[in-house]
């Protein structure tokens, strides 16, 4: 009997984890087609080629691997409800894990120039990298009561623009026609006027084409400063500590030389300190850069 415990407890164990795992459905590769509710577990690009439509139904949780998205070159639809939304997030989202959820923990939905349309209503995008990116203002977008949570670079991008959006707190966009509409709690929102104005606690203004860019603009322009300071820094240090090899091993050359030759001797410790003004230069240089990679996290 007591055998019998040992063995059937771990099995029990075994079988439990096996159904938690076999519970998440594994998408990877071209897919096209409706899907149930249920939760999935994206291990590489999901790409929807084009002339196909690749939909979810309200429930469905789908959990992406790093390095994982969607591509979306035909029609991608997602229509959740209030109570059953359709949520992309992270891989580590789930109860009872080690490593908990971050932004850029995967990708994020791309939209391609050629995609056909979009639409998702009732959707929470989670812990990507860059959202929902929509490469093209011509193509046919329809986003109801969409919620942001701790994206990194960007959480909403239309034609290389960033959208602005406040963390958890529902959108919608109704494009190309660039008309908003009031993200409502009861989710359902009263289309407005054309001028780009809404009602209600959060308001969603339509972002113009100039200050868009300058948004995009700014944000780029951080990432390559920081990306600049950065290899300067590790550049001027690596160089740094090859000369300060070299210095020493010159200064090993210098004492071990017992030619009596003055001219020699003065040669070698030239050599010795040329190589030192050389790593002092770097040094100072890659310090410098530090600092400013330092500085420029903030702005």
């Amino acid at each position: 009997m007591k055998t019998f415990l040992r063995l059937f407890f771990p099995l029990v164990l075994i079988g439990g984890v096996t159904n938690g795992a076999l519970a998440q459905k594994q998408l990877t590769g071209e897919i096209s087609g409706n899907y149930q509710a249920g939760e999935y577990l994206i291990s590489g690009d999901v790409v929807v080629i084009p002339k196909t439509t690749l939909s979810f139904a309200p429930g469905s949780v789908l959990r992406f691997e790093n390095y994982a998205g969607i591509t979306v070159q035909g029609r991608f639809v997602c229509n959740g409800t209030p109570q059953q939304p359709v949520v992309f997030t992270s891989a580590h989202d789930v109860p009872h894990t080690k490593t908990m959820p971050d932004a850029y923990d995967w990708n994020g939905i791309k939209v391609t120039f050629e995609a056909d349309s979009i639409s998702l209503e009732h959707c929470t995008i989670a812990y990507s990298t860059f959202g929902l990116n929509i490469e093209s203002n011509a193509t046919q977008v329809s986003l109801k009561n969409i919620a942001f949570i701790h994206n990194g670079s960007a959480s909403l991008t239309r034609g290389k623009k960033l959208i602005p959006v406040q963390e958890t707190t529902p959108v919608s966009f109704n494009w190309p026609e660039m008309t908003t509409v009031t993200a409502e709690a009861g989710g359902q929102g009263e289309r407005l006027a054309d001028s780009g104005k809404q009602e209600g606690k959060h308001t969603e203004p339509s972002l113009s084409p100039v200050g868009a860019d300058k948004a995009y603009k700014y944000s780029h322009g951080r990432r390559v400063r920081r990306i600049t300071f950065g290899v300067l820094a590790a550049g001027s240090g690596v160089a740094g500590a090859v000369f300060q090899l070299r210095a020493a091993s010159r200064y090993d050359d210098y004492k071990a030389d017992r030619s009596y030759d003055f001219a020699s001797h003065d040669a070698d410790w030239q050599s010795v300190r040329n190589a030192e003004k050389m790593r002092n230069v770097f040094y100072v240089f890659a310090g410098v850069c530090a600092a400013a990679f330092s500085i420029s996290i903030p702005f």
